[in-house]
């Protein structure tokens, strides 16, 4: 059986350097945009995921993620809880995401 491929929209590359992001930290944006709905851009994978995906440590994939957010790529949505009652995922929003699907939305809705 035949593994259907997924693509994720996300900006260029040297649009995101050009936006202060460092390019050590683009592969954590990547991965959160691979996580995330095509149409609302919502994404809840735990840092501990991320950095075992990406070989970092859950440190560094924090640091990563709030820089994003201080560059307006993502925000954070809400922190769900575990069967615990405990913190555990953030839910994240890949901004770039939403905002395509909401122009493609209002595209469509003009032309009807």
């Amino acid at each position: 059986m035949a593994v259907r491929s997924k693509f994720t929209r996300i900006p260029k590359i040297s649009d995101l350097v050009l936006a202060g992001v460092p390019t050590e930290v683009i592969p954590t944006y990547c991965a959160l945009a691979d996580y995330s709905h095509n149409k609302s851009g919502l994404c809840w994978p735990r840092m501990d995921t991320l950095a075992r995906r990406l070989s970092r440590s859950p440190r560094t994939i924090q640091r990563h993620l709030h820089l994003l957010k201080e560059r307006d790529l993502i925000e954070f949505v809400e922190r769900k809880r575990d069967w615990d009652g405990r913190f555990g995922a953030y839910v994240y929003r890949v901004l770039h995401i939403a905002a395509v699907a909401s122009s493609e939305q209002e595209e469509s809705w003009g032309q009807g």
